[in-house]
């Protein structure tokens, strides 16, 4: 005699199934959201999306969506359009999204992200963050701390650093510019300067950073300086400066 399924049985499979689907189509996401900082009012938050398969592969979506909410209200719902792919190679499922914070409100903020994979919709991560007018100073290295009065001034230290080590003439900026005169012939590598030397080899070693000219932003290291102004460059400049040329000297 063939057995009969009762209605019981019959919403016990049902059951089985509609848990199998929920299985099947469920993406992998973060069980806290992750929290991207403090930024404050007028910056672009960098928002990092990211899409995971249900086999733990990250991929590529369709039909992306993310929501911006700060507490029950939605401040912006940004399209597909706005994903950026971080590395389609490696990474295709990690997207960047930079939304403008400008004449938003302080508070926290919550961002959900949704995309089709695989024919489903799916989770791509949460994120929070917090906007404010001013955000909390911190040192970012090791080895430095950062000391905040309370009028908002900030010095940051390295720590067992003595002050009175650093001198003025070591925290002056050092600047001057290029002459033709008879002291040296100019080259890419040896030309006169504004410079009052009155150690030779002052600056050996540091850094010569022309600041206009032809040769703007080009950086070489001081091999001599004689204290008829001329200096000396390792390597050579891939020109030689024109007279007014001006540059800055960065102590090592």
């Amino acid at each position: 005699m063939k057995h009969q399924l009762g209605s019981y049985e019959v919403n016990i499979a049902i059951g089985i199934l509609f848990v199998l689907f929920i299985l099947a189509n469920s993406a992998v996401s973060p069980a806290v959201a992750e929290d991207l900082g403090c930024f404050e009012i007028g910056q672009t938050v960098p928002l990092p999306p990211h899409f995971i398969n249900s086999s733990g592969a990250s991929t590529a979506a369709t039909n992306k969506e993310a929501k911006i909410y700060r507490g029950a209200t939605t401040e912006a719902t940004i399209a597909d359009s706005s994903f950026t792919q971080r590395d389609a190679v490696n990474r295709p499922g990690a997207y960047l999204i930079n939304w403008d914070s400008t004449g938003k409100t302080a508070g926290r903020y919550n961002v959900t992200y949704r995309g089709t994979l695989d024919g489903s919709a799916k989770d791509g991560g949460d994120d929070q963050f917090e906007l404010a007018t001013a955000c909390p100073l911190k040192a970012t290295a090791a080895g430095r701390s950062l000391d905040v009065s309370a009028t908002g001034d900030a010095d940051s230290q390295v720590v067992g650093m003595n002050a009175g080590t650093i001198t003025a003439s070591a925290m002056a900026e050092i600047t001057g510019s290029v002459v033709s005169s008879a002291d040296c012939t100019n080259s890419n590598t040896v030309f006169d300067t504004t410079l009052s030397i009155t150690t030779a080899d002052k600056y050996k070693d540091a850094l010569l950073v022309f600041t206009s000219g032809a040769l703007n932003q080009n950086v070489k290291q001081i091999d001599t300086t004689a204290i008829n102004g001329c200096v000396t460059v390792k390597g050579g400049f891939n020109a030689t400066p024109a007279a007014g040329d001006a540059f800055m000297i960065q102590n090592k």
